[in-house]
């Protein structure tokens, strides 16, 4: 059951997280012990039990769980975030269903927040006053014309000790939480301590929330947008179920076949990384692309390119076949796809720059790599 799973994780959390130092670097893998290690382990397990879990939600789409794990020091604030495909797939974009424990790890809030990277707040861009504005002024927009129930309200939330406020300290600390202050759309809280019984029905009310905002902003965008770029929004919808579903796939086939590579790391919620995975023990990272049927042309980011020139042979394209096929899915690699297509592909610029792979020119490197 999802509230029994999703009650028991914050509970352990918010009775763990306060053992270790916020801001600390991580030890490495090998040599965690003790809390370190029993809060990864929760983080891990809680991930794929949730994901689960999810399908008892009755979503149309299948939901992806992300849970706070940490990448090179401990988080400030943890969460455990949802995503419905059709507008995020990440808790860096879109907007969300999120449980985010406060600093102190007293308060438990429900929200469903905007993604910082809508304003330009990224790991890279960091936290400034000017994005906060403008991501509060988004939230509000889309909370504006919510009917208030059960005791969710609208705007920030106070992440800090104490019910205190994050965005309005001084100094360079607390810069994701501040986003996630400014980005709630609407909320409510509750004791993680002590989570209510109908925990399940507050995530359902969370998600009701975000099909009425998601159905305003469809609405605005297919009558303010040319005719010719509504479809856009399908189509990238798909694509992200579709490369979610082949990152999933993935995880399952790689250690099977490839466990010399190591543990694998999943950094699909970080932006401009360039790769979906790292695996620490062998420094190779893979960028994973996925179809439903059999081998289709591939799209790579101008940051997927240039990370694939810089690091060669440690770089590893993932193809992900027949996702829909009854049968079974497909997986076929390849090491150093820069070296093998850099005479192949095809720059496009768009919204943003490209590099296209026909369909041809991956069979033959495919054929030139066995």
């Amino acid at each position: 059951m999802i509230y029994e799973d999703l009650a028991a994780h914050l509970q352990k959390v918010s009775r763990l997280y306060p053992q270790v130092v916020a801001g600390r670097p991580l030890s490495a893998p090998e040599t965690r012990t003790g809390v370190e290690a029993e809060l990864f382990a929760e983080m891990s397990g809680a991930r794929g039990a949730l994901r689960n879990a999810a399908f008892e939600l009755g979503r149309r789409r299948p939901i992806a769980v992300f849970t706070g794990e940490p990448k090179g020091s401990w988080a400030h604030v943890y969460y455990v975030s949802f995503h419905d495909p059709i507008n995020s797939t990440r808790p860096t974009e879109g907007f969300y269903p999120v449980f985010l424990l406060s600093v102190d790890q007293k308060i438990c809030w429900v929200s469903v927040l905007l993604a910082a990277g809508s304003v330009g707040i990224t790991a890279r861009g960091g936290w400034s006053n000017e994005r906060g504005r403008r991501l509060r002024t988004r939230a509000d927009f889309l909370s504006s014309e919510l009917q208030l129930r059960n005791g969710w309200r609208r705007g920030p939330i106070e992440l800090g000790a104490k019910l205190t406020w994050l965005h309005e300290e001084r100094g360079k600390l607390h810069g994701a939480g501040r986003a996630y202050e400014c980005g709630s759309i609407i909320s409510k809280c509750f004791d993680p301590g002590d989570p209510p019984v109908n925990l399940e029905a507050w995530l359902n009310e969370a998600f009701s929330y975000f099909d009425e905002i998601f159905e305003r902003e469809a609405l605005y965008l297919a009558t303010s947008l040319p005719r010719e770029e509504v479809p856009s929004r399908v189509d990238q919808a798909a694509a992200a179920i579709t490369g979610r579903l082949a990152e999933e796939r993935f995880l399952s086939w790689v250690i099977e076949n490839h466990p010399e590579w190591g543990t694998p790391r999943d950094m699909t919620d970080r932006v401009g990384l360039g790769f979906d995975f790292e695996f620490h023990e062998s420094g190779i990272r893979v960028e994973v692309k996925g179809s439903r049927g059999k081998l289709e042309d591939i799209r790579l980011t101008e940051r997927e390119w240039e990370v694939a020139q810089s690091i060669g042979k440690d770089y590893v394209l993932c193809l992900v076949t027949s996702l829909d096929s009854p049968s079974g899915y497909d997986v076929a690699i390849l090491a150093d796809p820069f070296s093998l297509l850099k005479e192949a592909v095809l720059l496009q610029t768009r919204l943003q720059i490209t590099y296209t792979v026909s369909r041809l020119e991956l069979v033959k490197a495919l054929a030139g790599s066995r």
